[in-house]
């Protein structure tokens, strides 16, 4: 239940090496990518749901017509997410990297209130282990244990790295709606084909809300110089428009029957000893 579409520069170590040093250059390039790793439910990278990655342009400022949270209203949401990312959201205090993703995720619950409604549903359901592994090149969110998993290719980007998590993190808020289909599924014994479509319908939430999060929030991203709108499956135009990668439902389906993300769905489900 995690996907992000990854281009082959993790493949390339000449490549993603690279990447890092433009990275540290300042200059904002497409992120190192992975194949599919895990075999949990959640078994895709958050890139992997997309289309292919858009060549890219610096992104144009915010247009003067936007308004953010002011500094009173900035500071008590930084209050808010220090006391809830306390409570929900678990890390080992060694892991940096994960530690970082979760505390720059606090400009987005600034200026986001879709972000909000995500992350009050999480805190509702529970706490969530986060955690960095090096031996992963994957993100994914794991039901069983309630564990988001990053691959360590995408958390040497902050804005991608928190893109991914809050990916990951609004897979998360629908549990419930994964488990209601996987009871509904074993109850009409579903063929592959109609559980990996149910489920991609459930995860279009996950694509949609990400880029409603880079949507609210960009302009706190971009005062804060982590405004990279591919980390949240987004574009801007020319003009400051900011467009999402995946516009529909059914779009997303075909971008992932396209891209081989329904299919893993249906082989998993295909070999359940139903």
């Amino acid at each position: 239940m995690d996907f992000f579409r990854t281009p082959r520069v993790l493949n390339d170590p000449a490549a993603y090496a690279g990447w890092q040093q433009s990275e540290h250059a300042g200059r904002r390039e497409t992120p190192p990518g992975s194949p599919r790793g895990s075999s949990s439910f959640s078994m895709h990278s958050l890139h992997e749901a997309l289309p292919g990655l858009r060549s890219r342009s610096p992104s144009p400022e915010p247009s003067g017509h936007w308004y953010g949270p002011g500094a009173a209203e900035m500071h008590q949401r930084e209050q808010e997410w220090a006391h809830l990312s306390a409570r929900t959201l678990r890390h080992h205090p060694a892991d940096a990297q994960a530690g970082q993703a979760i505390h720059d995720l606090s400009l987005v619950y600034a200026g986001s209130e879709t972000f909000r409604r995500t992350m009050a549903t999480v805190d509702a359901e529970g706490p969530v282990n986060v955690r960095v592994d090096p031996e992963v090149s994957t993100a994914y969110f794991r039901p069983h244990g309630r564990e988001v998993v990053l691959g360590q290719a995408y958390t040497g980007s902050r804005p991608y790295a928190m893109g991914v998590l809050a990916f990951e993190l609004t897979n998360a808020s629908l549990s419930e709606a994964y488990s209601a289909h996987e009871r509904e599924a074993a109850m009409r014994r579903m063929s592959p084909h109609e559980f990996a479509e149910g489920a991609e319908r459930i995860e279009y939430n996950s694509v949609r809300d990400t880029h409603r999060y880079y949507e609210e929030s960009r302009g706190v991203l971009y005062e804060a110089g982590l405004d990279v709108p591919q980390a949240w499956q987004s574009s801007v135009t020319e003009e400051g428009e900011v467009v999402p990668w995946t516009g529909s439902e059914d779009e997303s389906v075909h971008n992932a029957m396209s891209t081989g993300h329904f299919g893993q769905y249906a082989q998993s489900y295909a070999r359940r000893p139903y």
